[in-house]
């Protein structure tokens, strides 16, 4: 039979109410709260009516030795009034007793308000409101990277799970704060009267973005199915937030056994982590690098390496769906093909490329970029953005020398709509063609004559479907 069980519990620091009826409730289920952490440890008793009080103690910190003098001192009163100590962490702390009209162990509610708001500047506020702060100007952030590219960011999974995390993050310290000094209002006021304020807090909340950050894990994961190097990526970085945490538990369980003051312990305890996220940092970069060249994590399909000018170049095989082969006849076989794939629940982007050796010239090079629309609403903006692209550069040049999308007849391509980029007054060879839900940029690059209209019905019949 298991006598110990941990519980992730989480409660707001103030909620002491909640806390007391939670200990009450497992305790009537036999099992009794005797270390606090990130878990909370319970041991198994006899089930049986308990009262539990949660006090605080505004000067204790998690970096101290031992529990400061005073501290000492009020559980020694504790004791005496007929109360047991449970657990504490820093300036948590908890007591219980089987009597049935225990002593009170706070009798002044302004004394309570007071010591509570006290803890609560000391620890959580200055906490929750940095990550307001971190909350509000990420998303900006954000908001600034859509501005600059909106389809590489609607096509990225993990640009589209990002605003969903710093808005949990934004939301859940809002709610903290606003919910903390709502009581503490009604609280303060109440206890001009001699009346103590129960407090509530937002458990159901707590789990409800506890879920939703592993259900956030969870789809960063199902994005990265087909990119080793995104799933490697999270895994890395959810390892290194554990470790992270681990050496700052373990370099401060250290020094406390050494007895080294709360504030040498805490910059410490700090500067360990920094330096610990630095160095995992740099090494998991230089894994990654080295594992991109021909390693594991390389999602291209190496065929082989060669010499030019000093330089190393690639060779890859990747299969892709339009070939310059079923354009033109060629007996060219050097080529290299590349294919990059990302995809978010709103839009999916595939980029294709055939090119010859860089030792190989007069040979013609296929570049062309499936966007499949999954979200209809955005299939005109990701249109629009993709004719403004053309004009991203112009403002620098004169106007004759700026490049621009025009109408183009949509009916040898099968599309709906089709338009080819013009520079300084000259058609190029790039085209940009809209299907249902889809749309194409082709880029026929060092061709000799513009397209055929067989030519143009084979690129809709393999890329339009």
């Amino acid at each position: 039979m298991n006598n110990k069980i941990y519980r992730l519990v989480q409660f707001y620091l103030y909620d002491h109410t909640g806390i007391q009826r939670y200990l009450e409730k497992m305790a009537a289920k036999g099992w009794l709260l005797d270390k606090l952490g990130a878990f909370w440890r319970f041991r198994r008793i006899p089930p049986q009516k308990l009262r539990f009080a949660v006090t605080y103690f505004p000067e204790a910190s998690t970096y101290d030795p031992g529990p400061p003098a005073g501290q000492w001192d009020y559980r020694e009163l504790c004791r005496d009034a007929g109360w047991t100590h449970a657990a504490t962490a820093a300036q948590l702390q908890i007591f219980y007793t089987d009597a049935l009209d225990p002593v009170p162990l706070e009798t002044d509610p302004r004394i309570q308000v007071e010591t509570i708001h006290r803890a609560m500047r000391r620890s959580q506020i200055p906490s929750q409101v940095l990550l307001a702060i971190m909350g509000l100007a990420e998303l900006f952030l954000m908001i600034w990277q859509y501005r600059l590219d909106p389809v590489e960011w609607l096509s990225s999974g993990i640009m589209f799970l990002l605003p969903l995390c710093w808005i949990q993050i934004l939301v859940g310290a809002v709610v903290n704060l606003a919910t903390y000094f709502r009581w503490y209002k009604a609280a303060k006021a109440a206890a001009l009267e001699g009346e103590f304020t129960p407090t509530r807090g937002h458990r159901r909340l707590e789990t409800a973005f506890l879920s939703f950050s592993l259900l956030i894990i969870l789809l960063h994961l199902l994005f990265s199915l087909d990119s080793r190097m995104g799933m490697v990526s999270l895994l890395s970085g959810l390892l290194m937030v554990g470790c992270a945490v681990l050496v700052s538990i373990g370099v401060s369980s250290l020094l406390k056994r050494k007895k080294v003051s709360a504030r040498v312990n805490r910059v410490v305890s700090v500067l360990a982590v920094i330096l610990f996220v630095m160095v995992m940092m740099h090494g998991m970069i230089a894994l990654l690098f080295r594992s991109l060249r021909g390693g594991w994590l390389e999602e291209k399909r190496l065929v082989e390496t060669y010499q030019y000018n000093g330089a190393t170049f690639e060779v890859y095989g990747d299969p892709i769906p339009l070939r310059i082969e079923d354009l033109t006849e060629t007996d060219y076989n050097g080529w290299s093909t590349e294919c990059r794939y990302e995809a978010s629940p709103l839009l999916a982007r595939r980029k294709y490329q055939q090119s010859p050796r860089i030792d190989d010239s007069g040979y013609p090079r296929l570049e062309y970029t499936v966007l499949d629309v999954k979200a209809g609403f955005l299939y005109g903006l990701v249109e629009r953005c993709m004719l403004e692209e053309a004009e991203r550069h112009n403002e620098p040049n004169l106007p004759e020398f700026w490049d621009v999308y025009v109408s183009a007849d949509p009916a040898p391509w099968g599309a709906i709509r089709a338009y080819q980029e013009q520079s300084g007054g000259e058609p190029r060879s790039t085209y940009l063609l809209c299907y249902e839900d889809r749309l194409v940029e082709l880029k026929l690059r060092h061709w000799e004559d513009s397209p055929t209209a067989e030519q143009m019905q084979v690129v809709g019949e393999i890329l339009g479907t």
